[in-house]
C-alpha cells in the first residue's frame, strides 16, 4: 500500500512536470505568434507608408530624345551665311536679290555660290551690272540663237539662269566651275575667276 502511494505521488509528480512544460512551450508558441503577428503588422505598415510617400514624391522621370538636326552647309557656310555674305557682293541692279538666288539654286540642287560666282563673273553687278542685266533682265550673259536673251522681270531672269545651270550642267554631272568650263565659256580662265568670287564671298 505505501508503494502505491509514492508510486501516486511520482506520477502525479512527472504529470505536473509535464503541465509546466506544456505550458513554457505554449507561452513560447504564443509568443512566437505575437512576434510574427507584430512582424506582419509592421511589415504592412511599412508597405503603407511607402505607398504614401511614392504618392506624394511621385517623379515621373521624362525620357527626352535628342533630335539632331544637321543643317545643310554650302562651302561650310549655311544658307543664312551664305545670304549675308553674296548680299555684300550682289549690289547695284542686284541688290537684295542675294535670297532669291540662294533658296531657288538650293531648290534646284545648284550650288548657290557658284551660281552667284558666275553672275559677278558674267554680269558684274559687284559695283554696277552690265546693260544685260540692267535692260534685259539677264544675270548670266545667257544666249539664244538670236543673241542674248531678255527677260520680262529681273526674277524671271534670276530663275532662268539657275534652271539653265541646273538642267544642262549639274543634270550631266557638272556641279563646279572647273567641270562647267568648257561648255558654259571659251576662255580657259573662266572657272579661276567664278573660283576667285566664290572664295571672296566666303572669305567676307
Amino acid at each position: 500500500m505505501e508503494y502505491a502511494k509514492r508510486f501516486l505521488a511520482l506520477v502525479l509528480i512527472v504529470l505536473g512536470l509535464v503541465s509546466i512544460s506544456q505550458v513554457k512551450d505554449n507561452k513560447k508558441a504564443s509568443d512566437d505568434i505575437k512576434l510574427v503577428t507584430y512582424d506582419t503588422i509592421d511589415l504592412v505598415q511599412r508597405v503603407k507608408e511607402q505607398r504614401e510617400y511614392n504618392k506624394i514624391h511621385d517623379t515621373k522621370e521624362e525620357v527626352v530624345e535628342e533630335v539632331i538636326i544637321e543643317v545643310p552647309r554650302y562651302h561650310g557656310l549655311t544658307r543664312d551665311e551664305v545670304v549675308n555674305k553674296a548680299s555684300l557682293f550682289l549690289n547695284s541692279s542686284l541688290s537684295g536679290t542675294a535670297p532669291i538666288f540662294v533658296d531657288y539654286a538650293i531648290q534646284r540642287g545648284v550650288d548657290p555660290l557658284l551660281a552667284i560666282g558666275i553672275v559677278l563673273q558674267e554680269t558684274g553687278c559687284y559695283w554696277s551690272c552690265s546693260s544685260l542685266v540692267n535692260y534685259q533682265n539677264n544675270v548670266g550673259g545667257m544666249m539664244g540663237y538670236g543673241g542674248a536673251l531678255s527677260f520680262p522681270t529681273l526674277d524671271d531672269g534670276i530663275r532662268a539662269f539657275i534652271d539653265n545651270i541646273a538642267n544642262n550642267f549639274v543634270a550631266y554631272g557638272l556641279t563646279d566651275a572647273y567641270s562647267m568650263n568648257p561648255k558654259y565659256a571659251e576662255d580657259p580662265l573662266w572657272a579661276d575667276r567664278v573660283t576667285a568670287y566664290i572664295n571672296k564671298i566666303i572669305a567676307a
